[in-house]
């Protein structure tokens, strides 16, 4: 969990050419205290460039999906709108399509900083002090606001570095990232050009549990236990018990 530090609301911005949008990109910057560096390795600029798009790039298909530009492409963009002046820079093809992109996830949201120097894209009226939590059985960071001991839902939102299960699990291994391939979620492998539905994060089942075979499995899994004799198509390795184990501090919201 972590909190809301400041917050830019974006719903109110014009976006008709391309210099307003290089001076939103600098405010940007600013606001989350990046530093667009043109000999810099993109780290800090690369969570801006993950962000204002919501990590949607070509590398999360496989194959590739070639209406979306590639990270590189992207952040090689995202520098030159932050290190050009915007009076006098041509608009690009690679210009336009990345502001178009931009333009569609932002609209009506918000950028925020977190606690702990995050930066992500919140729903609009999200609030100094909102808490960000990643609540099991939701694929997405969660904001709430507390109101007399009870959480109110004020929505989703895209949190660099808490996306993919890195909040309960962290980080893939280096080689590894989470792709759609043929319709449902797998983990791609890099160096071995295949891909998993397994996380490698979560390691083998647990001797009671096992996997059954069906005729949807490419949709979902089914675990079945041993020792009880009922199915589920909750992973074992994630139940409150299991992530309790690897020593993460649950803790239960009232929500309304």
């Amino acid at each position: 969990m972590t909190t809301v530090k400041d917050v830019m609301a974006l719903q109110n911005i014009n976006l008709d050419t391309l210099g307003q949008y290089a001076s939103l990109l600098q405010r940007f910057a600013d606001f989350a205290g990046v530093l667009p560096n043109v000999n810099d390795q993109g780290k800090d600029l690369g969570a801006l460039c993950r962000t204002i798009v919501m990590d949607e790039f070509a590398r999360r298909w496989v194959p590739p999906n070639a209406p979306f530009p590639t990270f590189t492409e992207s952040l090689s963009v995202l520098r030159e709108l932050l290190t050009s002046d915007p009076e006098t820079m041509e608009m690009t093809q690679d210009m336009q399509a990345h502001l178009y992109r931009a333009v569609a996830y932002q609209k009506g949201r918000s950028l925020i900083t977190t606690s702990d120097g995050r930066i992500g894209l919140a729903p609009s009226d999200t609030k100094l002090g909102d808490e960000i939590c990643t609540l099991l059985g939701c694929d997405k960071p969660v904001v709430l606001r507390e109101t007399n001991l009870t959480f109110n839902v004020v929505g989703t939102a895209y949190v660099d570095g808490l996306m993919y299960g890195d909040a309960l699990l962290g980080p893939l291994p280096q080689g590894i990232s989470l792709v759609l391939a043929e319709g449902y979620d797998g983990y791609y492998n890099h160096n071995m050009r295949e891909v998993s539905r397994e996380d490698p994060r979560l390691g083998p089942l647990p001797p009671e549990w096992q996997r059954v075979a069906h005729d949807k499995d490419s949709s979902y899994t089914m675990f079945y236990r041993v020792d009880g004799g009922h199915e589920t198509t909750s992973d074992p390795r994630l139940s409150v018990d299991a992530l309790r184990q690897r020593g993460l501090p649950l803790e239960t919201f009232l929500l309304l």
